[in-house]
């Protein structure tokens, strides 16, 4: 299980979002997304790709530059560069 800085540092037992983090995740495209996905430049789709990847393998523990908190929600949005 992956433990943030804070808590290794400080020897805390993990919390509920390392236990969540610890679970992986899936990137699934709907039709839509994956034609959009089809139809961009080959270096912007390979972006994209590793994106999704870095998103697979972090999941929730993914942060910024690539993840942002949505204003007024608990939500996050992923900006993919």
């Amino acid at each position: 299980m992956r433990l943030c800085k804070s808590c290794s540092r400080l020897g805390q037992p993990p919390t509920l979002t390392h236990v969540l983090a610890s679970v992986p995740m899936e990137v699934r495209l709907v039709p839509q997304a994956r034609e959009e996905l089809r139809a961009l430049p080959p270096e912007e789709r390979a972006a994209m790709l590793s994106a999704f990847k870095k998103l697979e393998a972090a999941g929730i523990m993914l942060g910024a530059p690539h993840t942002s908190q949505v204003k007024g929600s608990s939500l996050r949005e992923f900006r993919p560069r």
